[in-house]
């Protein structure tokens, strides 16, 4: 493709339905429990897919390696909010919630530059962004502080639901 915007050269729906082969490739690479988790996540993959067409500029490469973490993304992100459903009272769609709400539900073990790091990426922001709000620093940076965040919040849920577990035993 030539140059200017890649919506031009061909509708968003085609681009969706043209790559909707690796949303579904990725999503198999998460091995589903069940039809509609697998539902859910191409769901989810689709949003990543529409997200990378609109953020795509032909320059970049290949759409489908622009693509690939977006969708991944997006994919995780629903898995996160679905475990987080699970476990805790909020039962509302993120994008509905109001960021005090998120805030109460995130664990108090983050710091804040990791809390500052999870809200802009639910916002949508990449990593690079993030990086510049944060003082300019590389979106590995980024990358990294939120991957440690993630893990943080993975473990506070599965406090949660042992704790659970175990109070509906007694």
């Amino acid at each position: 493709m030539g140059g200017g915007l890649f919506f031009y050269k061909e509708p968003m729906n085609d681009i969706i339905e043209d790559n909707m082969g690796l949303v579904c490739s990725i999503v198999k690479r998460f091995k589903p429990k069940s039809v509609i988790d697998r539902d859910e996540f191409i769901q989810a993959g689709r949003i990543g897919l529409w997200k990378a067409s609109k953020r795509y500029e032909p320059a970049k490469g290949k759409f489908s390696t622009f693509a690939w973490p977006y969708i991944q993304w997006e994919i995780v992100r629903a898995i996160q909010l679905s475990q987080k459903f699970k476990y805790t009272e909020i039962v509302e769609h993120p994008s509905y919630i109001p960021k005090d709400n998120i805030l109460h539900a995130l664990p108090s073990t983050l710091s804040d530059i990791e809390t500052k790091v999870v809200l802009l990426r639910l916002e949508g922001y990449s990593f690079e962004d993030i990086g510049e709000f944060c003082g300019g620093k590389h979106r590995s940076w980024a990358s990294q502080v939120f991957n440690r965040a993630s893990t943080k919040i993975v473990y506070a849920n599965r406090n949660k639901k042992e704790e659970n577990s175990s109070s509906q035993r007694i």
